[in-house]
Order: C-alpha cells, then structure tokens, then sequence
C-alpha cells in the first residue's frame, strides 16, 4: 500500500510563484484537480481530499501548502488479495484524516472494476461517518467516464465522460509550474539514475575525495553551496557534487543542508537534490534522497517526497533523516509542522 500526500514535479521557472488555488464545483472539477495535486494520472487507486482542518470548511484552497488537509492516494487490492484487505486499505486512507481532525472528504475510486468501485464506497463511506467525517463528493472513475462510486451496475446511475487535459484547472496548474505526470512510476522516474558517464565522473571525484571533512567550516561551506546551487538554478559542478554528496555522510553537515530551508524555498532546493540523486554513484544516494525527500514533503510534493525515501531507504534502512521524513509523510503531517520542529531542534549551524 502506498499513500501519498499532495505532490507535482516542480519547475524552478515557474513564472507565477504564489499558491495554486483551486475551486471544486463539479465532478469534472474534481477529477482535473485529482493528478494536478497529486502530480501524476492515478490508476486502481483511492484518492482522497480533505477540508475543514481545524474547523475551516472551504473546498477551496492552495494545492501543495497543506492549507485544506492531507490528500492521500492509497493503492487498491489486486485480485489475489483476501477480502479483508480492501477494508485495512480504506482505513489506512482515512486515519489521517481521523488524526487531524478534517471535516468533510471528497473521493475518487480510480478503477474501471464497478464492483470493486462499490465495495470501496461503502467501506469509505461507513468508517468516515464512524469518524464523523462528512463525504462530499464520491465517484468512480476508469480514465475515461466518471460514475456514482456506489453504484455496480455500470448501465445504470449517472455518468458522464471527462477530459482533464483540456480542463481549465490543468491550464492553471501549467502557468504555476505544475506538471502532470503520466504515472506515479513516471513520477519516480525523477530520481532515477543519471546516464553513465554523468555517474562515472562523479564516482572518480567521490573515491579521490574518500571521507568527509569534519568541522564547521565544512558545514558552512555545505550551507552556501546549497543555498548558491538553488538560487542560481544551475547544477553543480563535478568536483563540488563530489564533496557534497561525502559531506552528507556526516550528520552536522547533513543539518546545515536544511538549516534555513523554508516551504517558500523548498521548491529550488528539491532541483539541487534530484540532480545529485541522479548523478550520485551507488552507496551514496542515501543522504541526498533524503533532503530530496524533505525538501519535496515541505513544497507539498508528498508523492515525490515518498519516492525519494523509497530510494533513500533501499540503499540505507537506518538513515535517520530518511526515517524521519517517512514517518512525516506516513502521519500525513502538514509541512507546517517543520516550523515547530526546526524551532525545536534549534539551529544547525
């Protein structure tokens, strides 16, 4: 089961930088806003959307600054799996919604199987009204027309046909820098190696640099460079990847990566990120997906933000930024919280 929190690709150029805001009328508005926050086209999936945290009841709000409530896409069972597997799946959806407190959801059952779609609506339906949880909006949808979520007779009950592309909410998420993803395979596809001689050169610089430079001044140099590489948007050179990605290694150094990181900036700094994942040689991926990760959680890109830890941890189970942002992402934690937890930690540097 996979669940993932708001996410897009993001896009340094975008040229208007303020918050996505978008209003859901009608299920086709529903539908188009579905992949733009989650930054990709979902499949056998149920997506939820929810609003009124804290007492706020608006089903209007930004995309990917947590202002609504935790979206979440959460895998459905495959034929193989036992009956009781579709009820954990629904619940795991709607515990975080439980744990903070939302008001109302809208949901989407992305599967062309009607019976399944049903079965899902029922099961979503009974444990929100458990939870007090209002249901505002429940379909169906097979990629190609929408229907009543409860309803498993596909000629009978409404339906309509959709087209997201053409959607007004695409055309806004496009001027924001928001790009929609085929798949969430493709959306992991981000991190994926870099082609091989780009990997080469950086191996040869990581095995003559050896280990990490110990001490504050390595600490503040980290600082500055992230801080240079995100402004400038320009990828790092050879040698200063190198020494980046052996200076992750070391956890103080790792700190001054993100010291000063906030969700206004958080969108430069997953480029700077991504670009060392890709680039970095095997073993020494870890430390860069893990800020890829963070910094991915705190633009609002929680898929993204799952992809990176996926890598992060394959390659390091222990990493402990790695652990931390998966236990953000698997609490549905609002990037809001890095405020509180950055002011706990105190300063880095």
């Amino acid at each position: 089961m996979t669940t993932d929190d708001p996410t897009s690709a993001p896009d340094p150029s975008a040229p208007d930088p303020s918050p996505l805001t978008l209003r859901l009328r009608t299920p086709d508005d529903l539908l188009a806003t579905v992949p733009v926050v989650l930054g990709f086209e979902p499949h056998h999936s149920l997506v939820l959307l929810s609003f009124g945290v804290g007492g706020r009841s608006s089903h209007d709000g930004p995309t990917g600054r947590g202002a609504t409530g935790p979206h979440l896409r959460i895998g459905l069972p495959g034929p193989d799996d036992p009956p009781t597997v579709l009820g954990e799946v629904v619940e795991a959806a709607v515990a975080p919604c439980r744990r903070h407190g939302v008001a109302s959801v809208a949901a989407v059952v992305y599967t062309r199987d009607p019976r399944l779609g049903a079965a899902t609506a029922a099961h979503l339906e009974a444990s929100c009204a458990a939870a007090g949880i209002a249901v505002i909006a429940l379909l169906r949808a097979d990629g190609q027309r929408w229907y009543a979520a409860g309803d498993a007779d596909v000629a009978g009950g409404g339906s309509a046909p959709y087209r997201n592309e053409s959607h007004p909410v695409r055309a806004a998420a496009v001027l924001h820098g928001r790009v929609v993803l085929g798949s969430r395979e493709e959306l992991a596809e981000l991190l994926a190696p870099a082609a091989e001689d780009a990997r080469a050169e950086v191996a040869a610089a990581v095995e003559r640099r050896g280990s990490p430079r110990p001490g504050p001044a390595e600490s503040r140099w980290v600082a500055e460079t992230v801080a240079r590489a995100a402004g400038s948007g320009t990828p790092l050179g050879t040698e200063d990847a190198a020494r980046l990605v052996v200076a992750l290694r070391l956890g103080r150094h790792r700190d001054a990566a993100w010291a000063g990181v906030g969700r206004e900036e958080a969108a430069r700094h997953v480029e700077v990120w991504l670009d060392l994942v890709r680039r970095a040689p095997e073993g020494w991926r870890s430390g860069p997906a893990a800020l890829a990760g963070l910094t991915a959680w705190l633009d609002g890109s929680g898929a993204l933000a799952w992809c990176a830890v996926d890598v992060c941890l394959a390659e390091e189970p222990g990493h402990p930024l790695g652990r931390l942002v998966r236990d953000f992402l698997e609490a549905a934690a609002p990037p809001s919280w890095w405020e509180d937890v950055t002011a706990a930690l105190g300063d880095p540097a």
